[in-house]
């Protein structure tokens, strides 16, 4: 009876984080990390210089990853980038290869990190589930997860509270 309540419990929060993602309310501070991108540029996860951070964990082997891609993009071009940072940080599992090649055949916008050695992953509360994005303060704390598929509207409202800004 008991494990069958643990397996109730388990399919659950499974379901919950395919049909419409997770939310976890997180106060941890980010440790000082900065990540760098396929093309060079490096970002500091915890001094934010003003501005709020998206981090998007993803996987080219992802399948709900790659059909939320158009909404990312969107997404991603809709937050004013004086205002509000991103990146898609690939998990530590992807190859390099991989990721340049989603990168290039879907024209991704965003900057993209490789976690090779699983450095970010850990840092940011030990991720081990795609998607997972989290809301990062300006003063660098972790101020939500999403596990699954990001609520794109409760995510731009949140932007939009901590910066004072429509988007």
């Amino acid at each position: 009876m008991y494990s069958q309540r643990i397996a109730v419990a388990i399919l659950l929060l499974g379901s919950a984080v395919v049909i419409g993602g997770l939310l976890l309310q997180n106060t941890g501070r980010v440790p000082a990390l900065s990540v760098t991108t396929l093309t060079g540029q490096s970002i500091a996860l915890a001094e934010r210089e003003g501005r709020p951070l998206v981090v998007h964990f993803w996987s080219t082997t992802c399948i709900p990853c790659i059909v939320k891609i158009p909404d990312l993009i969107a997404f991603y071009h809709r937050i004013p980038p004086q205002t509000v940072d991103f990146i898609a940080v690939a998990m530590p599992y992807d190859t390099p290869e991989r990721v340049v090649a989603m990168q290039q055949q879907r024209e991704l916008p965003y900057p993209i990190a490789l976690d090779r050695d699983g450095e970010i992953t850990v840092a940011l509360g030990d991720v081990r589930f795609t998607p997972t994005t989290l809301l990062i303060s300006a003063e660098g704390r972790v101020l939500e997860t999403w596990l699954g598929t990001v609520d794109f509207q409760a995510l731009e409202q949140n932007l939009e509270n901590l910066t004072a800004r429509t988007f």
